[in-house]
Protein backbone atom coordinates (compact mmCIF):
# COMPACT_ATOMS: atom_id res chain seq x y z
CA UNK A 1 0.00 0.00 0.00
CA UNK A 2 2.84 2.15 0.65
CA UNK A 3 3.68 2.16 -3.24
CA UNK A 4 0.56 2.91 -4.03
CA UNK A 5 0.37 6.22 -1.38
CA UNK A 6 3.45 7.50 -3.15
CA UNK A 7 2.32 6.81 -7.03
CA UNK A 8 -0.79 8.76 -5.74
CA UNK A 9 1.44 11.42 -3.89
CA UNK A 10 3.68 11.86 -8.12
CA UNK A 11 0.49 12.36 -9.74
CA UNK A 12 -1.20 14.60 -7.51
CA UNK A 13 1.48 17.30 -5.92
CA UNK A 14 2.42 18.86 -9.27
CA UNK A 15 -0.80 19.50 -10.33
CA UNK A 16 -1.55 20.91 -6.55
CA UNK A 17 1.86 23.05 -6.72
CA UNK A 18 0.61 24.30 -9.91
CA UNK A 19 -3.06 25.28 -8.78
CA UNK A 20 -1.95 26.50 -5.40
CA UNK A 21 0.52 29.01 -6.80
CA UNK A 22 -1.89 29.75 -9.67
CA UNK A 23 0.72 28.45 -12.61
CA UNK A 24 -1.29 28.46 -15.65
CA UNK A 25 -0.10 25.14 -17.18
CA UNK A 26 -1.85 22.83 -15.41
CA UNK A 27 -1.08 20.43 -18.16
CA UNK A 28 2.42 20.64 -17.31
CA UNK A 29 1.77 19.60 -14.45
CA UNK A 30 -0.40 16.45 -14.78
CA UNK A 31 2.38 15.80 -17.87
CA UNK A 32 5.18 16.34 -14.43
CA UNK A 33 3.47 13.76 -12.19
CA UNK A 34 3.13 11.17 -14.97
CA UNK A 35 6.96 11.54 -15.21
CA UNK A 36 7.70 11.06 -11.77
CA UNK A 37 5.37 8.15 -11.67
CA UNK A 38 7.20 6.13 -14.61
CA UNK A 39 11.05 7.55 -12.69
CA UNK A 40 9.63 5.33 -9.40
CA UNK A 41 8.47 2.43 -11.30
CA UNK A 42 11.78 3.05 -13.10
CA UNK A 43 13.97 2.81 -9.76
CA UNK A 44 12.51 -0.56 -9.29
CA UNK A 45 13.47 -2.30 -12.24
CA UNK A 46 17.33 -1.17 -11.06
CA UNK A 47 17.14 -1.52 -7.18
CA UNK A 48 14.49 -4.17 -6.44
CA UNK A 49 15.21 -6.46 -9.57
CA UNK A 50 15.16 -9.82 -7.79
CA UNK A 51 12.22 -8.88 -6.13
CA UNK A 52 10.77 -8.30 -10.25
CA UNK A 53 12.46 -11.08 -11.14
CA UNK A 54 9.94 -13.31 -9.14
CA UNK A 55 6.87 -11.88 -10.90
CA UNK A 56 7.94 -12.84 -14.09
CA UNK A 57 6.34 -16.13 -15.07
CA UNK A 58 9.21 -19.20 -15.26
CA UNK A 59 9.16 -19.51 -18.94
CA UNK A 60 10.53 -16.00 -19.72
CA UNK A 61 14.02 -16.14 -20.62
CA UNK A 62 16.64 -13.90 -19.81
CA UNK A 63 14.32 -12.50 -17.32
CA UNK A 64 16.65 -9.88 -15.72
CA UNK A 65 17.23 -8.26 -19.05
CA UNK A 66 13.39 -8.07 -19.50
CA UNK A 67 13.63 -6.43 -16.07
CA UNK A 68 16.54 -3.82 -17.22
CA UNK A 69 14.80 -2.74 -20.90
CA UNK A 70 11.35 -2.41 -19.01
CA UNK A 71 13.12 0.17 -16.35
CA UNK A 72 14.77 1.86 -19.11
CA UNK A 73 11.64 2.04 -21.46
CA UNK A 74 10.09 3.59 -18.43
CA UNK A 75 12.83 6.19 -17.95
CA UNK A 76 12.50 6.88 -21.97
CA UNK A 77 8.16 6.81 -21.36
CA UNK A 78 8.79 9.46 -18.54
CA UNK A 79 11.11 11.95 -20.61
CA UNK A 80 9.06 11.97 -24.08
CA UNK A 81 6.01 12.84 -21.53
CA UNK A 82 7.48 16.19 -20.52
CA UNK A 83 9.82 17.11 -23.26
CA UNK A 84 7.44 16.25 -26.58
CA UNK A 85 4.84 19.17 -27.49
CA UNK A 86 2.36 16.53 -28.46
CA UNK A 87 2.32 13.44 -26.25
CA UNK A 88 -0.46 11.78 -27.73
CA UNK A 89 2.16 9.14 -29.45
CA UNK A 90 3.91 8.39 -26.38
CA UNK A 91 0.13 7.84 -24.84
CA UNK A 92 -0.49 5.23 -26.90
CA UNK A 93 3.11 3.87 -26.90
CA UNK A 94 2.46 3.80 -22.98
CA UNK A 95 -0.97 2.25 -23.10
CA UNK A 96 0.69 -0.48 -25.41
CA UNK A 97 3.69 -1.44 -23.26
CA UNK A 98 1.11 -1.20 -20.29
CA UNK A 99 -0.36 -4.47 -21.30
CA UNK A 100 2.24 -6.63 -21.15
CA UNK A 101 3.35 -5.08 -18.49
CA UNK A 102 -0.03 -5.85 -16.42
CA UNK A 103 0.60 -9.59 -17.35
CA UNK A 104 3.23 -10.39 -14.75
CA UNK A 105 1.10 -8.91 -11.69
CA UNK A 106 -2.15 -11.11 -12.87
CA UNK A 107 0.56 -14.21 -12.55
CA UNK A 108 2.40 -13.00 -9.56
CA UNK A 109 -1.26 -12.00 -7.98
CA UNK A 110 -2.38 -16.02 -8.87
CA UNK A 111 0.46 -17.65 -7.50
CA UNK A 112 0.60 -15.07 -4.38
CA UNK A 113 4.05 -14.01 -5.46
CA UNK A 114 4.84 -10.66 -2.98
CA UNK A 115 6.53 -8.01 -4.75
CA UNK A 116 9.24 -6.33 -2.73
CA UNK A 117 7.58 -7.61 0.86
CA UNK A 118 3.80 -6.38 0.28
CA UNK A 119 2.65 -10.03 1.03
CA UNK A 120 -0.97 -8.43 1.60
CA UNK A 121 -1.35 -7.29 -1.91
CA UNK A 122 -1.67 -10.80 -3.46
CA UNK A 123 -5.65 -11.63 -3.08
CA UNK A 124 -7.37 -13.53 -5.86
CA UNK A 125 -10.74 -12.13 -6.65
CA UNK A 126 -12.51 -14.82 -5.83
CA UNK A 127 -11.11 -14.20 -2.13
CA UNK A 128 -12.49 -10.46 -2.05
CA UNK A 129 -16.30 -10.61 -0.31
CA UNK A 130 -19.01 -9.10 -2.93
CA UNK A 131 -20.62 -6.70 -0.99
CA UNK A 132 -22.52 -5.29 -4.25
CA UNK A 133 -25.40 -6.70 -6.58
CA UNK A 134 -24.57 -8.26 -10.28
CA UNK A 135 -24.90 -5.89 -12.88
CA UNK A 136 -23.02 -3.30 -10.51
CA UNK A 137 -19.17 -1.74 -10.97
CA UNK A 138 -16.19 -3.50 -8.04
CA UNK A 139 -13.60 -1.74 -7.91
CA UNK A 140 -11.07 -4.41 -6.91
CA UNK A 141 -7.45 -3.05 -5.92
CA UNK A 142 -4.93 -6.36 -6.84
CA UNK A 143 -1.28 -5.82 -6.34
CA UNK A 144 -1.31 -2.03 -6.82
CA UNK A 145 -3.81 -1.98 -10.14
CA UNK A 146 -6.75 -1.36 -9.98
CA UNK A 147 -9.16 -3.19 -11.72
CA UNK A 148 -12.41 -2.51 -12.84
CA UNK A 149 -14.66 -5.74 -13.02
CA UNK A 150 -17.93 -4.77 -14.05
CA UNK A 151 -21.05 -7.23 -13.14
CA UNK A 152 -18.67 -10.32 -12.53
CA UNK A 153 -19.48 -11.14 -9.26
CA UNK A 154 -23.39 -12.01 -10.27
CA UNK A 155 -21.78 -15.10 -12.21
CA UNK A 156 -20.46 -17.98 -10.39
CA UNK A 157 -17.14 -19.67 -11.09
Amino acid sequence: MVNVTIIFGLLIVPYLIAYLFHLHNLTLAGRMGVCLVFLFAALGHFFKTDSMISVLPPFVLVRRAVIYVSGVLEILFAIAVVSLPNPSYVGWMIGLYLIPIFLPNVYATIHRIPLGGHHGAAVPVREIPAATTPGSLDVVVLREVTIFVAGARGHSG
